[in-house]
């Protein structure tokens, strides 16, 4: 539970409240001798935001306030990072669409961000980034959001862009320029949606969503699009002040906060205006059953995906608790049920995940599978060894360690969720919006509170399978359709599956395994203390950061090397080799129930393992990790590990079949002239710095034998010195005595890091066939980059910025060209070379248009110097963005590695503002020059067939 403190700052606020409240509360009296003297200083009167207000709370240093007008306002005082999120949720969202304009208040959402366009000022997000911030939306079921995130020290500044951007009205006028500019902008945002949801994860989630509560939940977009008319009538009806929620967390005051906010939404100010009226209520839970609750599609997914959802509309708070507890259990890490027992044990999946979704009256406990198998009959074993599943948990209840690992896990990913200044506000507005701002104190004691009775009755109740949907996705192919939606297996065959996987479950719980008592209360500290660096003799380098605002500890341990020392006749060896060290159900069931996870890194410089544990288990996580180190999974010698030439031979055939199987199934979407999501612009990076970076295809697995698995490991892992990194409730430099003995001595030795590939030579624009899979048209445009190390790294990152969907660049040319809706920028240093890639989302059929207009504003920017103030928006914007990404332990480490591993230094990672401090205007026009070379760009461009 975290401590409540006090800023001393606040004393003067409570101080003034008290006073207020006593002098309102004391009778009246008519005694002249009652009169306060003369020479008593009269009570402070209360402040201006306290004599608006109709009620005010405080509770573990958050306040709550909600004016007379119906505004509420919620602060939360964080101040180990200096960040502050500020959240405003509108009452409007996509169950509040109009029947006759789908997508109302996503696009009216969207189109906010673009508020200023034409001004001198620009568009709501370039003022954002001059700000060193982000500026970001998102629309759920009966609320959107718009969120700033911003250095603590600009609060003020972003309040005020906060109000303009939800309050400013559109205008709508036809023919006018702010109408005009409205109409570009509304088509932007309706592509963009259709865009999004032709996601397939979104595409599932809405079809579930459909299936079990009405087609209302379907998210959709209007064939024709959103008028103007429509979207200024949709803001002016939902974005009033009197409906506003306003959330900002991070290193502020809340005195000083709720002073701003009531100036700046007060009746005064102009902020009135009535209350929207109430959502209509939604319709019943639909009532049919058997095949009029599945659904088939056809989707870009290399391996069938299914996907299981349990509505839970009318379940009470403590099913609520317990069915999110079953979500842990069955789909929560690398030993719950499913991933142990489907995809280790029985290899009927490649991957499976459950989570509870609690939202605005559809909740439900979804499941995702991915099927090992592309046949039939592979789809069929992965659902019915689901539903047996199911079954025994329902029948039986889960064990004491299923129970225990369940609620370990979620303990972590709750002091997870509050690590960034965003996290804190959202699982303050959550529970705001369940009726119970103060909750959050209470949801582990919740969560600890479920017992195994618990699970089983609400897996009884709401797991079965006639109370469930499903949504098939599957990987399509050059002219095939879907097959037709097939029936549920019989329960004689759930009951005969289930009764095969009862002897396995009973092995299971005779493992004695340890459950570990109930953690203490945490006592939370907001002071961050500096990286510093640790010596072992001939060991080696360790960083630690002591971070006591959560009972957790991130360790990175890594080899130099990793996806850019694999070539194409090996590609795939070392994610083989990570994952088969790990082999082992019942240590990863260990770790897990204190609360831990080992997972594999594999990046294109380095490879190795993040271990995330409580402070508490830490030695025991690391005696995992070492475990896995020196003992790895393939070993067959036996002893610590346990295993012998065929077990450990088996097993890593079952990893190898299962990675084959979705190698095979990216190698067919692309014959069929698909791509998988993200693979396009990963790919352009790869050429651009050469190497094939870990692209494994089938003929590169088959080649990957357990023996050379065991050569690799040698190679790369035994005695060679790792690379730490630890952050964290540790106390100062103490975790690296773990490395003092089987880590160090004359044995160890230095790794080498892979040659400096030679990039592929640049190529003039190369259409690409879209067809299959392809969401929208593309145009990516490819360039090489200053490496990792180099010193014009940040005059690249300050590009990088300029030329992003938040900056100048971007909205220079949305505004002239509307062939284009979306302009994304990223810049990927490693030690072999960098690349920036420029992604631009395009109008189908005028894809050459859009490249055309990118070449143009490309070659102007090397010629003609940019404007100052997006110079210094550009700048200000590459340190809030490292600041904003770092607020994680395990975001640290990958900085300070990438950082450290490319030769730079501790003190360039405490201070990396100075490094986009040194970046001049000449500089990053040299860079620009040097790097924006359109003659030597790769082009891809990506068609709609």
């Amino acid at each position: 539970m975290l401590e409540e403190k006090r800023f001393p700052a606040r004393v003067p606020v409570l101080a003034a409240v008290s006073a207020w409240l006593a002098c309102a509360l004391a009778p009246a009296s008519g005694f002249a001798q009652a009169r306060t003297p003369s020479w008593r200083t009269p009570p402070p009167a209360p402040p201006p935001y306290m004599q608006d207000a109709k009620s005010y709370g405080e509770h573990l240093r958050r306040t709550r306030v909600v004016f007379r007008d119906g505004l509420t306002a919620l602060v939360c005082e964080h101040g180990a990072q200096p960040l502050a999120s500020l959240q405003a949720y509108v009452p409007g969202g996509f169950l509040d669409d109009p029947e006759d304009a789908p997508g109302l208040s996503a696009v009216t959402a969207a189109a906010r961000l673009d508020v200023g366009r034409g001004s001198p000022g620009g568009t709501a997000r370039r003022r954002a980034q001059a700000l060193g911030g982000a500026l970001r939306v998102r629309v759920e079921a009966r609320r959107s959001l718009v969120e700033l995130t911003v250095p603590s020290s600009r609060w003020r500044q972003a309040l005020r862009l906060q109000r303009e951007v939800l309050l400013a009205p559109f205008d709508a006028a036809e023919g006018s320029e702010g109408g005009v500019r409205l109409r570009r902008d509304i088509d932007a945002a309706v592509d963009g949606l259709r865009d999004e949801l032709a996601d397939p994860a979104a595409e599932a989630q809405g079809e579930l969503a459909a299936l079990a509560f009405g087609p209302r939940w379907r998210r959709r977009v209007a064939p024709g699009g959103v008028t103007p008319g429509q979207v200024a009538k949709f803001h002016g009806a939902r974005y009033v002040p009197a409906a506003l929620t306003l959330v900002v967390t991070g290193d502020v005051v809340a005195g000083d906060v709720l002073g701003e906010i009531h100036r700046l939404y007060g009746a005064a100010a102009g902020g009135g205006g009535g209350v929207p009226a109430p959502s209509p209520p939604l319709p019943p839970l639909a009532g049919a059953q058997g095949e009029g609750r599945r659904r088939t599609l056809g989707a870009a997914v290399p391996l069938p995906r299914l996907s299981f959802g349990f509505p839970a509309p009318r379940a009470t708070a403590a099913d609520k608790a317990a069915l999110e507890v079953a979500a842990a259990i069955l789909g929560m890490g690398e030993a719950s049920i499913l991933n142990a027992r489907l995809r280790d044990g029985k290899g009927l999946a490649s991957g499976a995940h459950a989570r509870f979704d609690a939202a605005s009256g559809a909740e439900m406990l979804v499941v995702e599978l991915e099927a090992a198998s592309p046949d039939a009959g592979g789809r069929d074993a992965a659902e019915l060894g689901l539903w047996a599943e199911l079954h025994l948990l329902g029948r039986d209840g889960p064990s004491e360690a299923e129970l225990g690992r369940a609620v370990a896990w979620l303990e972590r990913a709750w002091w997870e969720r509050l690590a960034t200044v965003g996290g804190r506000g959202g699982e303050l507005a959550r529970d705001e919006f369940q009726g119970d701002w103060k909750r959050s104190d209470r949801r582990l004691g919740e969560i600890r509170k479920v017992a195994a009775a618990d699970v089983r009755r609400v897996a009884g109740r709401y797991l079965a399978p006639d109370g469930a949907v499903l949504v098939e996705q599957l990987p399509l192919t050059a002219g095939g359709g879907a097959p037709a939606p097939r029936a549920l297996p019989s329960q004689t065959a759930i009951r005969a599956a289930a009764e095969g996987g009862a002897a396995r479950r009973a092995a299971e719980d005779a493992s004695g395994v340890q459950i570990p008592a109930a953690p203490p209360a945490f006592r939370a500290d907001e002071m961050r203390h500096p990286f510093q660096a640790a010596s072992i003799l001939r060991g080696p380098e360790i960083y630690i950061r002591e971070d006591h605002t959560s009972p957790l500890v991130e360790m990175g341990l890594f080899f130099p090397g990793g996806l850019a020392q694999e070539g194409a006749e090996n590609a795939g060896v070392t994610r083989l080799m990570l994952e088969s060290m790990l082999q082992g159900a019942d240590e990863a069931r260990r770790l897990e129930l204190y609360g831990g996870s080992l997972t594999p890194v594999l990046a294109d410089d380095y490879f190795g393992f993040r271990l995330t544990v409580p402070s508490r288990h830490l030695a025991a996580g690391f005696e995992r990790l070492k475990k896995a180190l020196k003992s790895p999974g393939f070993d067959a010698t036996g002893g610590a590990s346990g295993r012998d030439a065929a077990a450990a031979g088996a097993e890593f055939e079952k990893l190898r079949r299962r990675h084959r199987a979705r190698a095979a199934g990216v190698e067919a979407l692309a014959a069929a002239g698909g791509v998988a999501e993200g693979m396009a612009e990963e790919s352009l990076f790869r050429r651009l710095v050469g190497g094939t970076y870990g692209e494994a295809t089938v003929a590169s697995l088959d080649g990957v034998s357990i023996e050379a698995v065991r050569g690799w490991y040698g190679e790369k892992v035994r005695n060679v010195k790792p690379f730490v990194v630890i952050v964290g409730d540790v106390q100062g430099t103490a975790p690296a005595s773990f490395f003092v003995g089987e880590f160090s001595g004359s044995r160890m030795k230095d790794g080498t890091a892979a040659p400096a590939p030679k990039p592929v030579a640049a190529t003039a624009a190369t259409a690409g066939g879209g067809g299959v899979g392809v969401r929208r048209p593309a145009v990516l445009l490819g360039f090489q980059a200053p490496p990792a190390g180099d010193a014009d790294m940040g005059a690249a990152r300050v590009l990088e910025n300029y030329l992003g969907e938040d900056g100048r660049f971007a909205e220079e040319i949305l505004e002239r060209d509307d062939a284009i809706f979306r302009i994304t920028c990223g810049y990927r240093p490693r030690l072999g070379g960098g690349g920036i890639v420029l992604s631009a989302k395009v109008r189908a059929g005028r894809e050459m248009q859009a490249l055309s207009a990118i070449r143009e504003e490309v070659g102007r920017l090397g010629s003609q110097p940019l404007p100052y103030a997006d110079f210094q928006a550009a700048k200000a914007a590459a340190a809030g963005v490292h600041a904003i990404r770092n607020q994680t332990g395990w975001a640290q480490i990958e900085t300070l590695t990438e950082r450290l591993l490319a030769g730079g230094s501790l003190d360039g990672y405490l201070d990396p503002s100075r490094e986009f401090e040194e970046v001049g205007e000449d500089v990053l026009r040299g860079v620009a020059r040097a790097v924006l070379d359109m003659d030597k760009a790769v082009t891809v461009v990506s068609a709609e067939r």
